[in-house]
């Protein structure tokens, strides 16, 4: 009893990155990522952290912002950074 009380405690605070090259479809997104403890990062999100020359943590930092408030797991970098 006292490991699924560790593990469901542990599991509380964890968070993902699912990291997808070629995208994910509006039926993937909505399936897969709403009201879980998932954050998705495509390559076009990729290529603007580095192009803008964002810190990893700083980019994911901002999607699980996003995520939180809003409940949608997947939000492009380019408008979550003005230029």
């Amino acid at each position: 009893m006292t490991e699924k009380i560790r593990t469901w405690q542990k599991t509380a605070w964890a968070r993902g990155l699912f990291v997808s090259n070629s995208g994910f479809t509006e039926d993937g997104l909505a399936a897969f990522g709403r009201g879980k403890r998932v954050v998705c990062m495509d390559g076009v999100d990729l290529f603007d952290a580095l192009d803008r020359e964002l810190p990893p943590n700083l980019a994911i930092d901002r999607k699980v912002r996003r995520a939180a408030e809003t409940g949608v797991p997947f939000e492009r970098i380019r408008d979550l950074f003005s230029r």
